[in-house]
C-alpha cells in the first residue's frame, strides 16, 4: 500500500475487501463447482456429523460465524461476546483450519494482519481475514481468558474445540 497510509487505514481496508468478498460470493457460497480459493477448505461431512454426536448439544443452540461470516481482529472481544450469549453452564464448540491449512492458502500480511487471498467467479481477487490457529497455542489463549476448552486436530487440516 501507499506511503502515509497506517495501520488503522490497512485494517478498515482489509475488512472492506472481506466484506465486499462476502457480499459478491454469496450467491456462490458452498457451491463446490466455483472455488474461492486453490483447496478447499471444506470439513467432510461424515466428520462434522461425527463431531456433532461428540458434542451432543441439547437445547437451544447459537452458531456464530458459521462459514462465510467475518472474524474480529481481537479474539478476546469475540469470546466476550461469546460469554456473554451462553447461558449459566452453557457450553461451546468450534471447528476451524488450523495451522495445516495455511499451506493451501495464500496467506500474507496486511499492516500486523494475516490475510488470504480469495477470487471471485468473475476472477476478481479480494484479502480477507484468515488465522490459522495451532491448536495447543489457541487452548492456551482461551484458558488466559477463562475458559475451559479442549483444542484438538481434528482430519487433516482441522481444529475442533469444546468446552465452558
Amino acid at each position: 500500500m501507499g506511503e502515509g497510509i497506517d495501520d488503522a487505514d490497512r485494517l478498515a481496508g482489509l475488512i472492506a475487501s472481506q466484506r465486499e468478498f462476502y457480499d459478491l460470493r454469496a450467491p456462490d457460497f458452498g457451491d463446490e463447482t466455483v472455488p474461492d480459493r486453490r483447496v478447499s477448505g471444506k470439513m467432510a461431512v461424515e466428520q462434522a456429523g461425527a463431531l456433532v454426536d461428540e458434542f451432543a448439544p441439547t437445547g437451544d443452540m447459537l452458531e456464530l460465524a458459521c462459514g462465510s461470516g467475518s472474524f474480529t481482529r481481537e479474539l478476546d472481544e469475540f469470546w466476550a461476546l461469546v460469554r456473554a450469549s451462553l447461558r449459566s453452564g452453557g457450553r461451546v464448540a468450534f471447528v476451524d483450519e488450523d495451522d495445516r491449512g495455511t499451506r493451501n492458502d495464500d496467506i500474507h500480511l496486511v499492516g500486523n494482519v494475516p490475510a488470504a487471498l480469495r477470487t471471485l467467479r468473475d476472477g476478481r481477487t479480494f484479502d480477507i481475514v484468515k488465522v490459522y490457529w495451532d491448536p495447543t497455542e489457541l487452548q492456551d489463549r482461551l484458558s488466559s481468558l477463562g475458559w475451559q476448552v479442549a483444542v484438538r486436530r481434528v482430519g487433516e487440516t482441522f481444529l475442533y474445540g469444546s468446552g465452558t
